[in-house]
């Protein structure tokens, strides 16, 4: 079964139950990204050492090591759940 998750600017992700329980604690925000012309799911981390960090709900639920993508196979950037996500 599928969850949504409430982003901002009025948009929505979607998570297979399976995963909802990696993301569900924290608060999403909808990040527009003008290369692909498309929303992703994102997140900050809290600060360290006074910098934060941008966290992608696909990389999280992908586990995707530093220094890798994950790709969405249906083309749809909010579309996270797993049987959607590959390492790139």
């Amino acid at each position: 079964m599928t969850q949504i998750i409430p982003l901002t600017q009025g948009q929505v992700a979607k998570v297979c139950d399976c995963c909802y329980h990696k993301i569900g604690g924290y608060k999403w925000q909808a990040s527009y990204c003008r290369y692909t012309k498309s929303f992703y799911a994102q997140r900050h981390t809290s600060r360290l050492f006074g910098k934060r960090k941008n966290i992608s709900m696909h990389s999280q639920i992908n586990g995707t090591l530093e220094g890798m993508q994950t790709d969405h196979i249906n083309g749809d950037t909010l579309d996270n759940q797993r049987s959607n996500l590959r390492a790139a």
